[in-house]
């Protein structure tokens, strides 16, 4: 089938998929036009939409690659595909779309998606990552028009590089709409072999616009790490490393105080939980589960200040 795939009408159609209404932020696109449109033909929660993959350099101009997410009202014929009203999640704003690349090219505002005959051609010659061309070299990227027989390819790992990742994928509008690969993987690693747990607390004490602004990082993956959700890569690490450095230095309040005011509702709930497993009395229970709570925040957050100074 790779080696002799040929155009077919069927493998000319745009490419779609369906996508659950499972959440507000799906729906969100279309609730202005439903309140407009019988009840009959609204899109409602748990029904089905269409997403679109747009194809390498189909972007429409101005688009924010990082966050760009194509759906339209479900319709089970494809011949109606490119005439569909398409719009985009994040910005509500409706897109035209097509698969031919002259007339993207004649108007950059369409969006270009796949096919299934752009998708079968690149499935040809894909590169082989975990495999040897016959020669012995890896069949990655620059070695995919290959041809013969492929050995399976070894590898030395040290135990170190080895990291423990969840198998759970996230909603599909995160996952094409994510900004970096914290958002899409899940990572587990011992506590003591992770760097984050030695300044992590920092992060809960400075409001996320302003570390989103230092760092890059986007603001999902700052409340993941802040929440403890997942761990950073290295060139995350990197970024929040001398950011909060940066802060530290310009005389940035880092105190229990400071996180408690970003977060008062998480901090009231650890209060609950230190004071359900303390032996005060019910009068001064929550009081003295807080002063201790606060103790014990102090005592990290020097820890990771001086973490920080090394």
């Amino acid at each position: 089938m790779r080696a002799f795939l040929a155009p077919t009408r069927a493998a000319a159609r745009s490419q779609a998929c369906k996508l659950p209404v499972s959440t507000p932020h799906v729906r969100k696109p279309f609730a202005r036009s439903d309140a407009e449109t019988p009840y009959r033909e609204r899109i409602k929660p748990f029904n089905f939409l269409l997403t679109a993959h747009i194809a390498k350099g189909g972007f429409p101009i101005g688009a924010d690659k990082a966050h760009f997410l194509l759906v339209a009202p479900y319709e089970p014929d494809p011949q109606r595909w490119l005439k569909s009203r398409w719009m985009e999640v994040n910005k509500t704003k409706i897109y035209r779309v097509t698969t031919d690349r002259q007339r993207r090219t004649a108007d950059p505002s369409h969006a270009m998606i796949d096919d299934y005959h752009r998708t079968l051609t690149d499935f040809r010659l894909h590169p082989e990552a975990k495999s040897l061309c016959p020669d012995g070299t890896p069949c990655d990227e620059h070695r995919r028009n290959s041809a013969g027989l492929l050995r399976r390819r070894s590898a030395e790992i040290l135990r170190r590089a080895i990291e423990h990742i969840g198998k759970e994928t996230n909603e599909l509008k995160q996952v094409l709409g994510a900004q970096d690969e914290d958002e899409l993987v899940q990572r587990y690693r011992p506590l003591d072999e992770s760097d984050f747990d030695c300044y992590g607390v920092l992060l809960r004490a400075v409001p996320k616009p302003r570390i989103v602004d230092l760092t890059g990082v986007s603001p999902r993956t700052i409340e993941m790490l802040r929440k403890r959700r997942t761990v950073p890569r290295a060139k995350t690490q990197e970024a929040l490393l001398e950011a909060l450095r940066q802060l530290a230095d310009d005389g940035h309040a880092f105190t229990f105080e400071a996180i408690e005011a970003l977060d008062p509702v998480g901090i009231a709930a650890e209060v609950r939980v230190h004071a359900s497993a303390g032996t005060h009395t019910k009068a001064h229970t929550l009081s003295a589960a807080r002063e201790e709570l606060a103790a014990d925040y102090a005592a990290r957050i020097l820890a990771a200040l001086s973490f920080l100074a090394l």
